[in-house]
Parts: C-alpha cells; structure tokens; sequence
C-alpha cells in the first residue's frame, strides 16, 4: 500500500499559534492563542507532532506556511520556521494566503467568504473569495484598505476575522452580509487541507529558497499626520 502524503502546516500569522501534521486522511494538531508566544510554541509542537507520528522531517512530502497578511511577528517566525524546515528537509513549501486559509475555516458551511482582519493603523486586511467546484477563487484579491474604501461586491457574504468587530465593518457592511464570526482564526488544519489540494492539483510550489511571506503593508508605524 502506498503511504499517503505528509504535509506539515503552520499557521502563525494573528493570535493563533497552530501546527498540523496531515498524513493522508489522517491530521495529528496543536493549537492555542497565545499572543507573543509563537516562537516558544512553534518548534516543540512540530517535534510532537513528528515524533507521534514516527517519521522525520525528511519523510514529509511538504511543509505548509501562511505567508500573510498578519502579524508582521507572527508572519515572520511561521515563514522562517517552515523555510528552514524545508529546505532542511528537502521538501516542497508551499505558501497559502492567510486570508485564504481564513476562509477555509468556514469553507464547509460558506461558499461566498470575506476574510476580514484588523491591520491596526485604521485599516483592513480584507479580501473575498467565492468556491467554485471545490477551489477557492478571489473575487477581491488580497488588500489593506481603509474603511472608507472598502466596498462589497454583491450580496450573499459570509464575514469571518477579527476585523468583522473593527470600524464599524458590520454596520456599513451588514445589508450584503448571511452572518459573520469576528472570533475565528486561521488554523494549520485548513491550511494543511488547502495545500494538500494544491498539490493534489498539481499546482507549482516555490523552492524554499525563493518564498518570500506577503505583508501586504511594509510598515509598522503610525501613520503620519
């Protein structure tokens, strides 16, 4: 018999550290909020996780990161983590966007999903994604806005993040909203089955050494003025 395929996620890019082991059908997780403590968590977990399953890095297929947008801090130690781990195990890594991964959450219940988290400084990360035969497609692409340059396309959205609580996003936004769930977070769960459906798909993964993570914004610090 065939062994299944082996892809290590990481998911560290908002308050939400998170680690998957997927092995085929199988998915071994550990997973809290736990802001500023990532990089004390990420490593442990992902020596749990391959020491239960009684493999090595080397015998994985993949390692899967959410390269952003996020906590700049967050984004950073998930990346370099899965980037080493990679290229140490010589393995694919592929990089999924975090909003993406966001959606994912609640992919199962929401076909038309608007990935909203709070980018501080008085903007959103925000994008929209709509699946279609099992794959999700942006109808907005990943973005910083402001709120007052947010706009919805059409009705029927399924809002999810952090930022669903921010700047009044619901009561501009509500009339083209089914619900919204400002307490969910992207997991390495959703992020393990979305790369094990790109790869699945035969899609291209960068070489360790060429991924870079997407911030989407190159700055930290209050906006002038």
């Amino acid at each position: 018999m065939a062994r299944g395929v082996r892809i290590l996620a990481l998911e560290t890019a908002t308050e939400s550290c998170s680690v998957a082991l997927q092995i085929d059908g199988d998915i071994r997780v550990r997973e809290t909020v736990a802001p500023q403590q990532h990089a004390s968590l990420l490593l442990p977990w992902v020596e749990e996780l391959l020491a239960e399953a009684g493999i090595g890095a080397s015998s994985l297929d993949a390692v899967a990161v959410s390269h952003g947008p996020g906590s700049f801090t967050g984004i950073r130690i998930g990346f370099s983590a899965a980037q080493g781990l990679a290229f140490g195990a010589d393995v694919v890594l592929v990089g999924i966007s975090t909003l993406e991964v966001l959606a994912e959450t609640v992919g199962i219940d929401h076909d038309r999903v608007l990935p909203v988290l709070d980018a501080r400084m008085g903007e959103y990360y925000f994008g929209a994604y709509e699946r279609r035969n099992d794959t999700w497609h942006p109808v907005v692409a990943d973005c910083v806005i402001e709120p007052d340059e947010l706009q919805i396309p059409g009705n029927g959205w399924f809002a999810i993040g952090h930022g669903v609580d921010a700047y009044g996003f619901v009561d501009q936004h509500g009339d083209r909203l089914t619900g919204a769930d400002a307490a969910a977070l992207p997991s390495a769960t959703a992020l393990a089955r979305l790369a094990k459906a790109r790869l699945d798909a035969g899609g291209e993964p960068v070489p360790a050494t060429d991924a870079r993570p997407v911030y989407l914004r190159n700055r930290v610090a209050r906006k002038p003025g």
